[in-house]
């Protein structure tokens, strides 16, 4: 009987199966980590992101950096030759990867 109702319930979905597609999640991540380190100076300046995961550092010194974000639960993204000029806004932003998924299995049936 349980073996029927499993058939019923999969052939119900078939119809369904074209109309299917993948999900990609976007978002913001609040209080990320992110550091820019000034490569020619060897300088490093620390800020976080706020609650829509945007940051700001003011007052860069013109040159060359890298730009480090991470937070809990997910893998540092790095970007690497962020080349910043006098009076410049630039925008860099990551794409962060959940750090480990948890795979969850039934015993005993």
């Amino acid at each position: 009987m349980i073996r029927s109702a499993c058939v019923v319930c999969l052939l119900a979905l078939l119809p369904a199966a074209g109309a299917l597609r993948a999900q990609s999640v976007y978002g913001e991540i609040s209080g990320a980590a992110v550091t820019l380190t000034n490569n020619g100076a060897d300088e490093a300046r620390k800020v976080q992101s706020d609650p829509a995961g945007n940051y700001a550092a003011v007052n860069l010194e013109a040159g060359r950096y890298e730009a480090a974000i991470e937070n809990s639960g997910f893998g540092k993204a790095v970007t690497k030759d962020v080349v910043l000029s006098a009076r410049e806004i630039a925008r860099v932003g990551a794409r962060l990867e959940i750090a480990a998924a948890v795979r969850c299995s039934r015993r005993g049936t």
